[in-house]
């Protein structure tokens, strides 16, 4: 059965309309959900992904996120970083893009190499490149990078509301890890207050803050502006 026959077997119009209203802009998309479309990555032969991940543009939104999924059963970072670059300029959603970035790296990978080529997409001018290179510091790096990751994406000149959710994410996971470093961080204006405050919104919704470090990011919400 071909590839896409395989999809369209295992595709919900239930879940379509579901999953539809989370993800704007999804284009075509034939209704899989991400554990069927996993199975049905992990049940193609090596020729099969090559043949699949050699097919650019895909049409169905199932098929992009079928490719990313492939991307991280390849074997080997430069093979990986290739096949990334094939595939980053047809990401156009960020359901594909976090989906596909957390389970691409291994520890076996070589993590400073994807660290330089996040770092790069974050210079981007593609909404879900740059969106691609924060959600991997966030997935692999917030431990033992943390003022890298503070230096490069403090420097994101870009306010598409993808991008600017992912960044507030980032910052509300080095809140976690450092709570005071970020704290100040926030309070010297490094960010846009659009992204501070999506920072400090998550943070507060956060279960691995406790009450005074929730009530300190309350109180500091009115030194940031929303956007009118």
């Amino acid at each position: 059965m071909e590839i896409l026959e395989r999809l369209k077997s295992v595709s919900s119009q239930k879940y379509k309309e579901f999953h539809s209203k989370l993800v704007p802009g999804i284009g075509d998309f034939l209704g899989c959900t991400i554990p069927d479309v996993r199975k049905i990555a992990k049940s193609l032969t090596e020729d099969e992904s090559d043949g699949f991940l050699n097919t650019l543009p895909h049409r169905y939104y199932d098929e992009n996120m079928l490719h990313g999924l492939l991307l991280g059963m390849q074997c080997g970072t430069d093979k990986k970083l290739v096949r990334l670059n094939e595939f980053l300029p047809y990401v156009d959603n960020w359901a594909v893009c976090d989906t596909m970035t957390a389970g691409l790296w291994k520890k076996s990978d070589d993590l400073e190499a994807v660290f330089e080529h996040a770092k790069a997409q974050t210079q981007s001018d593609r909404t879900y490149s740059i969106r691609y290179g924060v959600v991997c510091f966030l997935d692999y790096f917030t431990y033992g990078r943390f003022d890298e990751i503070v230096e490069i994406t403090s420097k994101i000149k870009n306010d598409d509301y993808y991008v600017e959710m992912a960044i507030g994410w980032l910052l509300s996971v080095l809140e976690v890890r450092d709570f005071k470093k970020t704290a100040d961080i926030l309070l010297q204006k490094r960010y846009s207050d659009s992204v501070s405050l999506i920072a400090i919104k998550k943070g507060i919704e956060s279960l691995r803050l406790d009450i005074e470090q929730k009530e300190f990011l309350r109180s500091i919400k009115k030194e940031f502006k929303r956007e009118s």
